[in-house]
């Protein structure tokens, strides 16, 4: 017969996995409608607060047994030489930790209530460095300032039409910015198109990514410099770094 403690345990789980199940299946991107999430990698945070319960339990085990605090010694050392990369530093600095961590369990120099404390507010702080680094790292993909980009390029659109042309990252993503529902008015060609597609009475447009090609996320065959030659004629009319908007006369 199972005790109520380990009922208890039973039903910790069982309510883990089916929470978890209802989160992945049938959560939504949307307060205001349902949209289903896709099962990409950042959508899995949802898991986060509960899957940390869970591990300060089994952690907390683990790190009073020197058997699994060598083994992670090991693991983190072995994988710190492998990747030769930033994620060394970590490894190593994790490493480290339980080195010292084992070594106070086999000479017993600290109490288990103390080693406990020490260990959560050490591996806190290792584990730490790489989200506090990317909170000060400049930006990446710019979203605010492209969305203001496209909601200026909208307003253009109310009183004419017009074509714009685009870093050929931009022209994948441009419906994004508009639901997908792009205005009719509106219409995005890469910079190496030429025609007169849109219209004659379309109003020319160059969006410039200051950035170009000096970030994975922004890239287009041509570079900044070469655009800019291929339309001399054009005045810059809006800005927001590292975006420009040109109207080309």
């Amino acid at each position: 017969m199972l005790t109520a403690e380990k009922w208890r345990q039973k039903n910790f789980w069982l309510l883990l996995f089916c929470s978890g199940f209802v989160a992945l299946w049938f959560s939504s991107t949307s307060f205001k409608v349902y949209n289903p999430i896709t099962l990409d990698a950042r959508m899995y945070n949802v898991l986060l607060p509960s899957l940390a319960i869970a591990a300060s339990v089994g952690i907390k085990q683990k790190l009073l047994s020197i058997r699994y605090t060598v083994f992670y010694t090991f693991i983190f050392l072995l994988s710190a030489v492998y990747l030769h990369n930033t994620m060394s530093l970590i490894y190593g600095a994790l490493a480290g930790y339980f080195f010292f961590h084992s070594a106070a369990l086999y000479f017993r120099t600290l109490q288990e209530h103390k080693l406990v404390f020490i260990a959560a507010i050490s591996l806190a702080t290792i584990l730490a460095i790489r989200p506090v680094y990317f909170m000060f790292k400049p930006k990446t993909l710019y979203y605010q300032e492209h969305q203001a980009i496209m909601q200026q390029i909208k307003m253009l659109s109310n009183q004419h039409p017009v074509k714009v042309y685009t870093p050929g990252y931009l022209l994948i993503a441009a419906p994004y910015y508009y639901n997908y529902q792009v205005p009719a008015s509106i219409t995005f060609s890469n910079y190496s198109d030429t025609s007169t597609t849109g219209g004659s009475t379309a109003k020319k447009y160059l969006i410039l990514n200051k950035k170009l090609n000096s970030i994975p996320s922004f890239t287009d065959a041509l570079s900044t410099d070469s655009v800019l030659t291929t339309y001399k004629t054009s005045k810059l009319i809006f800005e927001k770094e590292p975006l420009q908007l040109f109207i080309i006369e």
